[in-house]
């Protein structure tokens, strides 16, 4: 059931600099290619792109970033509270702890 909706709510993002660059390698990337280059990854993940189709998808994959829904527990779950936490100490600054030792009367040896 998560996978599915992680499935059906998923997105591709780009920042808006990178369109010339993603556009050009997207013309040089086929469906075929694609599938054979998937496949090489999955078999082994550091493989070197042979093919330009392969090295265009190899350079894609930098470009583009995953966007998912906050499902409790995935990934995006994770990347949305990271990237939370980051806005917070750029709006408020760094946190500041306090701590307080407040030993009990009875057991202290104090």
């Amino acid at each position: 059931l998560q996978r599915r909706q992680t499935s059906f709510n998923a997105k591709l993002a780009i920042k808006k600099s990178w369109f010339p660059r993603v556009g050009t390698l997207l013309e040089k990337i086929s469906e075929p290619t694609i599938k054979e280059y998937s496949e090489k990854l999955q078999k082994n993940p550091f493989i070197c792109p042979e093919t330009e189709g392969e090295k265009a998808a190899a350079q894609l994959i930098k470009y583009v970033n995953y966007v998912g829904e906050s499902i409790p527990g995935s990934m995006t779950e994770v990347l949305n509270m990271r990237e939370e936490m980051f806005a917070i100490v750029n709006t408020d600054g760094l946190p500041h702890i306090f701590l307080t030792s407040n030993p009990s009367d009875t057991n202290s040896p104090i």
